[in-house]
């Protein structure tokens, strides 16, 4: 195996099991990642926006976003602006998805709050 096999292996591990982490947020059994480009992933918002994303030494940048449905193309317009890396996927998720935004504080509370029953 080569390294670049090596590290293309290791960034598909990384994404599964990032985008793992984050599946309630985003539309399920959507999440494809590209053989043809190592680091290139896409995955479908609650939104219906799909969403094509490259990892690079700067962190997660959306290549393009496509509404699925007419109802998402204002969705899809707001998140071209998105013309940046963001450190996390978590960050991108936020700043992409409202849907995604609101899932990610609901799923929070309940973790804090079954926290502060357990004490």
């Amino acid at each position: 195996m080569s390294v670049l096999d090596s590290a293309s292996n290791f960034v598909d591990s990384e994404l599964a099991n990032c985008l793992k982490e984050y599946d309630y947020g985003i539309k399920q059994n959507s999440v494809k990642v590209s053989k043809q480009e190592p680091g290139v992933f896409e995955l479908v918002l609650l939104e219906n926006v799909q969403l094509v994303i490259r990892v690079t030494q700067h962190g997660f940048l959306i290549v393009k976003a496509t509404p699925l449905e007419d109802a998402a193309t204002a969705d899809a317009e707001r998140i071209k602006v998105l013309n940046k890396p963001f450190e996390t996927m978590e960050s991108l998720l936020q700043a992409s998805s409202a849907k995604f935004a609101e899932r990610f504080y609901q799923a929070l509370y309940a973790k804090l709050a079954a926290i502060d029953e357990s004490e």
